[in-house]
């Protein structure tokens, strides 16, 4: 079992966010797109291609061996509690009308009473979580008598490695934005949804939809105040230069 003081940080090939520095985040994006800086020299090592790690495969199995029944029974409140212990890609609330899409037979006035009865038996149990309705959906919260180990977390995490791909995301939606994922995936010739919902949740992108409603509107991405406070800009302006040229509006995707 994993001890607390067995966390180890990430390997090397990943930077802290305090060190990543402007310079770092114009080459990024400059190497995703194509494009030159301005008044920058050419690197004198030319950086190994990244390749992304695929998981394992959930269903590989021995062949011949037989499946591991499960312990926990599926039904309406096990999935609704998996659904908000996973959470939103985007950090968002699980809305009733959500919930119930994904479960059959369930009508969005239903997904209430299953709440109600998942706090019961966190409440028996003496677990340090409930289930809450805020911003017009569920969602997994500590109770406020954790929120000093919370903080505490959270306050190492925001100096936890950012890896050179998630750099490059954060570059591409800082010199594109308000940009969507299929923009971002084309950019960068991968998939890139993963690494945006960690950004997200790093506080760096947030997203955003032109119409107000995320059911009629792709979902948009662009940079936050912290992402100006880190990188210490006053504004989207003091981005580094690519190739030489004035900003245009097409520079910041608008």
């Amino acid at each position: 079992m994993t001890q607390a003081g067995d966390f180890h940080p990430p390997p090397d090939e990943s930077l802290p966010e305090e060190a990543v520095t402007l310079e770092d985040l114009a080459r990024a994006f400059a190497e995703a797109t194509g494009q030159s800086l301005s008044n920058q020299a050419p690197s004198a090592e030319a950086s190994p291609p990244e390749t992304e790690s695929k998981a394992p495969s959930s269903d590989s199995q021995p062949v011949g061996a037989p499946a591991t029944p499960s312990a926990v029974p599926v039904n309406p409140k096990s999935i609704l509690e998996a659904l908000l212990f996973v959470g939103h890609p985007r950090n968002e609330s699980l809305s009733p009308g959500q919930a119930a899409e994904i479960m059959r037979g369930v009508r969005p006035d239903e997904i209430a009473g299953l709440v109600a009865e998942l706090n019961a038996q966190y409440e028996a149990s003496g677990r340090p979580y409930r289930v809450v309705f805020e911003q017009g959906g569920y969602r997994m919260k500590l109770l406020p008598e954790f929120d000093s180990l919370r903080e505490g977390f959270f306050g190492k995490v925001r100096q936890v490695r950012l890896s050179q791909q998630a750099l490059e995301v954060l570059a591409i939606v800082a010199y594109r934005q308000p940009i969507t994922v299929k923009e971002v995936n084309r950019l960068r010739g991968k998939p890139s949804g993963a690494i945006l919902a960690q950004l997200v949740r790093r506080d760096l992108i947030s997203v955003t939809y032109p119409d107000g409603d995320a059911r009629k509107s792709t979902a948009q991405y662009r940079t936050t105040p912290r992402f100006l406070e880190l990188f210490k800009l006053q504004s989207l302006e003091d981005l580094p230069q690519l190739g030489g040229g004035d900003w245009s509006d097409d520079d910041f995707g608008s």
